[in-house]
């Protein structure tokens, strides 16, 4: 099964072995743990990869635009009378009030969709104003004005209007271009981190014959994993990036980790008030209210970004999404769990769900500890570049002269660039009780 930002043509041959030698030694970490410690750093390998010629590395990211807008008035003269539960008719002078920011989303020519979300009043909770003067920056009390051009209807009460948005412009014949709205990048940036874990023998050891195998190979295979999964903790648990001063005198820099990038998309059931239950599926009228709350929060993370995600969990997630599923009977559920396989070996539960796909893959790290059991880390694969200044490297013979012995190491210098954090999500709590 593919999923945006991997490579799916690297894969094992039907006969057990590699259908081609790995490209460098983050592979190698995937090849000889597929289903292992440290899965993120092993699917880095499948993912895009940028070099960076410097430890700072800097992107730039631009949204699509949301030009949609609050307003906090609507007026039938320059913000003084505003509008009652009245008729109003096709051709009248219209104010909207709204904040600075918002009226830049606006110009000269734009027709604006003015709407009252909490109103199920099909009639009444819509209308249009063609912009027939250049909008108004003057802080909270900014507006634009223009005509209403919906035919006459009766209008609800201008507090009842609190959503607008451009709906394409409108011109006269023989016009200029007008006024150009534009919209900015925002720079971001992280830094690599040095990951360092060596192994060292006596020359006496190395030539040892042992019946447990070559203790020197053994060991080199156990300091790759080791190294694979402390980067593996970092990439997850790093919080902002930092930067200090090491004991030699020269920069020692922490990457931002996953943890520490993702700020919009944080959801922990255990704090979630309003729900209505107070077991997780402890009965079948919990468990539809906390099914709810989940497929919230599925829509929410799946506004943006691919419709396919990889989320890394403790075995508490899919437990809790089945004991939902048995409680409520698969016939009442819009969520299904089943399993998929991908290049080397990796093994997911697709977890579907009306808004998109979910492949869940159960962390071993997480399982051991108790406070990441019920926590999953949702990426957006497509959003995901690993940036390197020397990718995993393994140096051998790096000992001291006159040591009477062997020292190697493996060494990467490495950072995540995570493109449009929210994206992203982390979802904790699931199997306990809300707290409302």
């Amino acid at each position: 099964m593919a999923v945006t930002g991997l490579r799916g043509s690297v894969s094992f041959a039907a006969d057990g072995t590699l259908a081609r030698r790995p490209e460098n030694w983050r592979e190698m970490i995937t090849l000889l743990y597929p289903n292992g410690q440290a899965p993120l750093t092993a699917l880095l390998s499948l993912m895009k990869s940028k070099s960076t010629d410097d430890p700072i590395f800097h992107w730039f990211e631009k949204d699509f635009p949301n030009p949609n807008v609050t307003i906090t008035g609507v007026y039938s003269d320059a913000l003084s009378s505003a509008w009652g539960a009245a008729s109003k008719t096709q051709g009248d002078s219209v104010w909207l009030k709204m904040s600075a920011d918002h009226v830049t989303h606006f110009k000269l020519g734009h027709v604006v969709a003015v709407s009252a979300p909490a109103s199920g009043d099909l009639a009444k909770n819509r209308f249009n104003v063609l912009i027939t003067s250049a909008p108004t920056s003057n802080g909270a009390s900014s507006f634009v004005t223009g005509k209403l051009v919906s035919a006459t209807f009766t209008s609800l009460a201008s507090s009842s209007y609190t959503s607008a948005r451009p709906a394409g412009t409108a011109h006269p014949e023989g016009d200029t271009s007008g006024t150009s709205i534009g919209y900015d990048p925002v720079e971001v940036s992280n830094y690599t981190q040095i990951f360092r874990n060596s192994l060292e023998h006596t020359r006496t050891a190395k030539r040892t014959r042992l019946r447990t195998g070559d203790a020197v190979e053994q060991a080199k295979k156990e300091c790759l994993e080791l190294h694979s999964v402390e980067m593996e903790m970092a990439l997850f648990n790093n919080g902002p990036k930092y930067v200090t001063t090491g004991a030699n005198g020269q920069p020692l820099r922490l990457t931002a980790g996953i943890r520490g990038a993702i700020t919009t998309n944080r959801w922990d059931f255990r704090v979630a008030t309003g729900v209505g239950s107070t077991t997780w599926a402890g009965s079948a009228a919990d468990a539809a209210k906390n099914y709810n709350w989940l497929l919230d929060r599925l829509e929410e993370l799946f506004r943006v970004g691919t419709d396919t995600k990889i989320g890394f969990c403790g075995n508490g997630v899919p437990l809790a999404i089945n004991k939902l599923i048995m409680a409520l009977g698969s016939t009442n559920v819009n969520i299904s769990l089943g399993e998929t396989k991908m290049s080397y070996g990796f093994k997911f539960q697709n977890l579907t769900c009306p808004f998109g796909e979910l492949l869940i893959k159960t962390h071993p790290l997480w399982n051991q500890d108790a406070a990441f059991r019920s926590e999953c880390t949702i990426l957006d694969t497509e959003q995901l570049t690993y940036r390197y200044v020397d990718d995993t490297t393994y140096k051998p013979d790096i000992q001291a002269n006159d040591l009477d012995g062997q020292k190697s190491e493996y060494l990467t210098e490495c950072g995540l660039q995570m493109g449009t954090e929210k994206t992203h999500a982390i979802l904790n709590g699931l199997g306990s009780a809300p707290a409302s």
